[in-house]
């Protein structure tokens, strides 16, 4: 399955959150954390490319001692970040069963919404 980068960032905190309950641990507990594995590996590659475009865009700032995008990159600096964001990885692991979460998984709607392309009934 095809996923976006900004879609996958969005769901490793309810992939995290169905971790720490009481879900079955060799159905759909395994299946998360294949899952939570893949997409680690993808957001390490993530971080490490938008570390660069900050270091390509910014300074550091002398009283807080942080980098900070120059004014007259921001423009340049949001496009190549959106490219990034935007950005398709493919996903090999298997879909986590809904049905198989069990009754004490406890989700929003949100959170069922955020996760709804790694999921099937």
């Amino acid at each position: 399955m095809k996923i976006k980068i900004k879609e996958l960032l969005n769901m490793v905190p309810v992939l995290n959150k169905l971790t720490a309950q009481d879900i079955p641990i060799a159905t759909a507990g395994y299946d998360i954390m294949d899952l939570l594995d893949e997409m680690s590996r993808e957001l390490k590659t993530y971080h490490k490319t938008k570390s660069k475009l900050e270091d390509k865009y910014a300074t550091i700032n002398e009283k807080t001692k942080q980098r900070q995008i120059v004014k007259e990159k921001i423009e340049k600096y949001t496009k190549e970040l959106n490219k990034l964001l935007d950005r398709e990885i493919e996903v090999k692991s298997r879909k986590i069963k809904v049905s198989l979460l069990g009754k004490k998984a406890d989700l929003s709607v949100n959170e069922l919404r955020v996760i709804k392309l790694i999921t099937e009934r």
